[in-house]
């Protein structure tokens, strides 16, 4: 996918979170698709569960340990910016998952798409932790 030069420094926390926002629902749905088949009024309701703000804020507090500094700086930013009062859950709930969102739209578009990657991946092993081996 190619993405036009864009300084997204310039750019405000809602249209980060609009991209981002993109990146994770297409993230979700590309996980429920492959992992096996499964009616699509089901993987609608699970998508929607996942990404839905009270999840989104979930999800950021299980990596937020793991940002580096500028990361959690725009998350920072991003969740104290002004938001709209549309949309699901508590106010903080939408702060937190506009700043997750806004966090993995920063990175979508600065051509991070590496460390996006690191992110999401971990969030599934906190998400869904393996489990303990022994006996």
């Amino acid at each position: 996918m190619r993405r036009r030069d864009v300084n997204v420094d310039q750019l405000s926390p809602a249209a980060l979170a609009y991209v981002g926002d993109a990146v994770y629902t297409l993230h979700v749905r590309t996980g429920l698709v492959t992992a096996g088949s499964r009616p699509q009024s089901e993987m609608h309701r699970l998508a929607s569960q996942d990404v839905r703000a009270a999840s989104q804020a979930r999800w950021l507090t299980l990596i937020e340990a793991d940002l580096l500094p500028a990361e959690k700086d725009v998350v920072r930013w991003a969740r104290n910016a002004r938001i709209g009062k549309g949309g699901g859950g508590t106010p903080a709930e939408r702060h937190h998952a506009t700043a997750f969102e806004a966090l993995l739209g920063h990175l979508f578009l600065s051509g991070q798409s590496t460390r996006l990657q690191e992110l999401l991946d971990r969030l599934e092993q906190l998400a869904n932790p393996a489990p303990e081996l022994g006996g």
